[in-house]
């Protein structure tokens, strides 16, 4: 539709453990600095886990929040330059860790190799 964002950034994501069979993709939406993350199939998780999202930089994970368990939705605002890559973990719910306490199942590199 008219409506439509011309300019959303789609970033490949990569999963880290070739047993996951899941597939979406991370937007970036530059106007409002806003990452979209849309995955389906994700293995579900034992009770009291979820998947956390983080924007990483140079310093350290900054956690970003938690994926819906119905709709695999995360959006979080950040700017794309300012992070290296985006991650998800496996954490501890119902909102996730200060800091990431296992390897990413995801990630999606935000800096493109070709861009200078």
């Amino acid at each position: 539709g008219e409506d439509e964002p011309q300019d959303q950034q789609v970033i490949a994501i990569q999963f880290t453990d070739p047993g996951i069979t899941a597939s979406g993709e991370l937007r970036y939406l530059p106007d409002e600095q806003v990452f979209v993350l849309e995955v389906t199939g994700m293995p579900e998780l034992p009770e009291g886990q979820v998947y956390q999202a983080w924007l990483i930089d140079d310093s350290a994970p900054v956690p970003v929040g938690v994926m819906d368990p119905v709709t695999g939705e995360i959006a979080t605002s950040g700017d794309r330059d300012a992070y290296q890559t985006f991650a998800i973990t496996v954490e501890q719910g119902p909102l996730g860790n200060p800091a990431p306490t296992s390897d990413p199942i995801m990630v999606a590199s935000l800096q493109d190799s070709d861009a200078g």
